[in-house]
């Protein structure tokens, strides 16, 4: 049977195992996948994450007035 103190130490020890290996591994995979992601899908990500309709036409170029009109838009809700 596991005491407190045998809880509390395994805690510590999956903390520091985050810390050390886990946290940073995970840091490179997103770093990498985030310089391999191509421009068109990072517009898709952007778009599903400000809950654009999937109908509605992405732009090529920068689109900051609409990016910002999109910010609006999720701020008010």
């Amino acid at each position: 049977m596991n005491n407190a103190a045998d809880d509390i130490e395994q805690q510590r020890q999956w903390v520091q195992l985050w810390k050390n290996v886990t946290g940073p591994a995970l840091e490179r995979i997103h770093d990498r996948e985030l310089l391999d992601m191509s421009e068109d899908r990072a517009r898709e990500i952007s778009a599903m994450l400000l809950d654009v309709p999937e109908d509605y036409p992405l732009r090529q170029e920068s689109g900051l007035v609409e990016q910002q009109f999109w910010f609006q838009k999720a701020w008010k809700k």
